[in-house]
């Protein structure tokens, strides 16, 4: 597995080395956390507070099936051993992650309902609507990964590279689709295809990757824009096959594929997954979470179940994944907006 449990900032933040100027806020800080021995944080933990009681909702603002989703029950299906308590995910998708989110800045600050969140969700939607939160609506608790995102086609496409693709589509427009609008697939998938010259017809979606997926095979789209471990089981089995990939590494599973790097293409837009409690939660609760976290991701379930997605881990605890966040949040805001703008 790909950079397995990088333990580094550095690593998960390659795409911010050319930072811009940025405007959406939050918070900036370090703080490190080791990991522990797989113990319940219940007996041994330096926790102050009589936390969990019950059962605690975890909110992934995408649908069921797509990598967000993959990724809350992989945390969910563990978790329990290290809390004492049931996690139970809540899918509550809508509007490119806003409804979920927004639900969960406005949940009670009592440690009892965190969210999955990504970058896009502070970077982009703040940018596409009137939204009625900021990452200072939240207190991160762990970072999980930083996500590839790869320009896939029809298995039978007789492209193999953005540039055949390029050549494929001269003259006409490429249907495609980055997901939801605004989405960090949909900014990368603009950003491509305008250094290859492609011409874009984009179709936005609201289902998450199975839906895109499901239109490309369907033959009612052309392109899309996805997590590469939401393509696996297809690029494995034949139907679909990955143009180019966000980098800088290949992907081990799939070592033939080219990064956009190496095609000429140079893009910002990955997108880290991490999760959030709201903000104002009690810091013991928080440290609760953050020694939970760093067990979960050290344990051999968990990490069997990551493996088989091809997730590409990269933890982050506590303030150190806000600061991961705004980082990559001040290197992409100008690009993001004049793709916005399209």
């Amino acid at each position: 597995m790909k950079k397995l449990l990088s333990m580094t900032l550095a690593a998960c933040m390659l795409l911010t080395l050319a930072a811009c100027s940025g405007k959406p806020s939050g918070s900036q800080n370090t703080s490190g956390s080791s990991q522990s021995a797989p113990d319940p944080v219940g007996s041994g933990s330096t926790a102050t507070v009589d936390y969990p009681t019950k059962t605690i909702k975890l909110i992934c603002p995408w649908s069921a099936g797509g990598g967000s989703d993959q990724i809350c029950r992989a945390v969910a299906t563990v978790a329990e051993k290290y809390l004492g308590q049931p996690v139970v995910v809540e899918n509550r998708d809508g509007s490119g992650g806003v409804i979920g989110i927004t639900e969960a800045a406005r949940a009670a600050n009592d440690g009892y309902t965190f969210v999955l969140a990504t970058t896009g969700v502070f970077l982009t939607q703040p940018i596409l609507s009137d939204v009625s939160y900021t990452l200072d609506s939240f207190e991160g608790v762990a970072k999980v990964s930083t996500d590839e995102i790869c320009i896939v086609v029809s298995a039978d496409c007789p492209a193999n590279n953005i540039a055949e693709l390029a050549e494929l589509y001269k003259g006409k427009a490429l249907n495609a689709t980055g997901n939801a609008a605004g989405s960090l697939m949909e900014l990368l998938s603009y950003d491509v295809y305008d250094q290859a010259g492609i011409t874009v017809n984009m179709v936005q979606f609201s289902g998450g990757a199975s839906e895109c997926i499901s239109a490309l095979l369907g033959g009612h789209i052309e392109a899309i824009a996805v997590h590469p471990y939401e393509v696996k089981s297809n690029v494995e089995g034949g139907t679909l096959k990955i143009l180019g990939v966000t980098g800088p590494d290949k992907l081990e599973w799939s070592p033939n594929t080219q990064t956009f790097e190496e095609q000429g293409i140079e893009t910002l837009f990955n997108v880290q997954k991490a999760f959030f409690i709201p903000a104002g939660t009690d810091q013991a609760i928080i440290d609760v979470l953050v020694d939970a976290f760093e067990k979960i991701y050290a344990d051999p379930d968990f990490l069997a179940l990551a493996e088989n997605m091809s997730l590409n881990l990269t933890p982050l605890y506590g303030q150190d994944v806000t600061a991961a966040y705004q980082e990559q949040m001040d290197a992409c805001y100008d690009k993001a907006v004049a793709l916005i703008g399209k």
